[in-house]
């Protein structure tokens, strides 16, 4: 212990005596560090973290091809002909990115990321909501429904402060009014751990 202490008293007075060395050092591991701890960060977010559904390691991808598109966009009756015919799955979801402006209340417009998932995207990975309720099953089949959505929690943080009175208020998509019914899980980001979608419509 005493020997440490000798270490500890020479090498703070050596650091004393180089001031400008010292500084150099400890800017060049703070340029070092830092990227590398951000860069961790994003691969372990992407790579390392396993998805927030029921049993992520039975959940697989499919999608349709041609001859010049090896992994095509899935129309939605490629989708029903797929669910149809998967007698061997558990269960057949359909989703897909998009944007839309959005507008509704005090709030500023803005671009907001979607995603429109088929009614058994969310039973089928087992998320629930956070607040409100889920989907119903007439709401994301039917195109005579009311348009309902569902926003995450970083949307409904950012755009709405948590407030419980988003639920069953309306916001705008584009030209659609629609009504929020219910918040998503802060767990759950979506399927990619890159792109958080902020609200999800059902798909039609």
């Amino acid at each position: 212990m005493t020997s440490l202490l000798q270490d500890v008293r020479y090498a703070l007075r050596a650091m004393r005596q180089n001031a400008a060395l010292t500084a150099v050092a400890v800017l060049s591991l703070a340029v070092g560090i830092g990227p590398n701890a951000a860069i961790f960060s994003v691969i372990d977010a992407i790579g390392f973290r396993p998805l927030a559904i029921r049993d992520p390691d039975g959940l697989v991808s499919l999608n349709t091809s041609g001859p010049t598109d090896q992994h095509g966009e899935t129309s939605y009756p490629d989708f029903l002909d797929i669910r149809a015919g998967a007698s061997q799955l558990g269960g057949v979801a359909a989703w897909g990115f998009g944007a839309a402006g959005v507008t509704g209340g005090d709030r500023a417009p803005e671009i907001a990321m979607t995603t429109a998932v088929s009614e058994e995207f969310f039973p089928l990975l087992g998320v629930p909501v956070a607040a409100g309720r889920p989907f119903r099953a007439d709401e994301a089949a039917e195109a005579t429904a009311a348009p309902v959505v569902l926003i995450g929690d970083d949307y409904w943080k950012r755009r709405f402060g948590r407030s419980m009175g988003a639920i069953n208020s309306s916001i705008q998509l584009n030209t659609t009014e629609y009504t929020i019914v219910g918040v998503l899980p802060a767990s759950f980001r979506g399927l990619d751990q890159v792109f958080t979608p902020d609200i999800w419509v059902p798909a039609r």
